[in-house]
């Protein structure tokens, strides 16, 4: 029976540990919040205090602390696995890469759920019929303060700058799926605002534009201020374009259409009403498992994550000078 770590017990630290028990697993958490120890006893899952003299080795560990504390926490278990699965994203502190701890034969990977997505899933697989590609344009946003449930939204990290927060951060699941299908960044620009009156120290509003290593071009327009849920791309080539469009929260409304310039013709390629957002979660846990077990999967690397740190790094100063 495999055994798995997950350090930070918060809404996605939550989240994994469900999408665990659907596997035969045994499972250990941390958290410093003492009083979770009742409800994990109760499910029957090993809880930490504290990630000092643990003994045992794990087969995984998933790092779910706040941004600031990921590569603390890495640090702190380096020697406790092999593998190694750390949340979005990387860390607000690209100098901190200099000194994780033995490095050597240890496999990291960075949550990329998004990769998972249903309609990223289809675009990866449609996306040879456009011929050349010549640019994409993406977008996401949703106000701050209804993002998580239950949760004042001013002492969420992501309106703390020096938590790691911020809409640019928030975009690098864009970056990333871009990145996927379009190709290694050779450039990005940025221009970043704070338009609203939330209490935040960090952008609300954020044009990003990135040019491929190939010469396509893509824009990100990212907000924290629509009030409904709306996320999507339309790619654009030489033999047509997909448009992506994603609606809504609780009941994501997801369609991918495809257009197909010879034929002058719109094909709906997905429809989706009521998609269930945790499909993306459970995928990103069975890659996790492969990566476990040396299996090839689509996970995001280590080393690609600190290229996409370094440069949004770069891109979110300019803000905040």
């Amino acid at each position: 029976m495999k055994s798995l770590l997950v350090a930070g017990y918060g809404s996605i630290g939550r989240r994994h540990v469900d999408n665990l028990k659907k596997h035969k697993f045994k499972i250990s958490v941390y958290d410093k919040n003492i009083k979770l120890k009742k409800e994990l006893r109760s499910l029957k899952i090993d809880f930490l205090t504290s990630l000092n003299n643990i003994k045992k080795k794990f087969d995984g560990i998933i790092i779910s602390t706040p941004t600031h504390l990921h590569i603390d926490t890495l640090n702190l278990l380096i020697d406790k696995s092999d593998n190694f699965l750390i949340e979005k994203p990387l860390t607000n502190k690209p100098q901190l890469l200099k000194n994780i701890k033995q490095m050597k034969k240890k496999n990291l990977f960075i949550v990329c759920n998004m990769r998972f997505h249903p309609s990223i899933k289809i675009i990866k697989n449609t996306i040879n019929k456009l011929g050349r590609i010549y640019y994409a344009n993406a977008y996401y946003g949703y106000y701050l303060p209804k993002m998580r449930k239950k949760t004042n939204y001013k002492n969420n990290y992501s309106s703390k700058f020096s938590e790691g927060g911020g809409v640019i951060f928030d975009t690098i699941h864009e970056i990333d799926y871009l990145s996927w299908l379009l190709g290694p960044i050779k450039r990005i620009h940025s221009n970043s605002f704070k338009l609203s009156n939330l209490k935040i120290d960090v952008e609300d509003f954020a044009n990003i534009m990135i040019e491929h290593k190939n010469n396509i071009l893509s824009v990100i327009q990212a907000d924290y201020l629509k009030s409904f849920k709306r996320r999507g791309c339309e790619i654009v080539g030489e033999k047509g374009s997909i448009i992506w469009s994603s609606e809504g929260k609780e009941n994501e409304h997801c369609t991918v259409k495809f257009y197909e310039a010879k034929k002058n013709k719109l094909s709906k390629i997905l429809d989706t009403k009521k998609l269930n957002n945790n499909l993306p979660y459970e995928e990103l846990i069975n890659h996790f498992i492969k990566a476990i077990d040396k299996k090839k999967n689509d996970l995001l690397s280590f080393k690609e994550a600190k290229k996409q740190i370094k440069i949004l790094s770069k891109i979110r100063k300019r803000f905040h000078k």
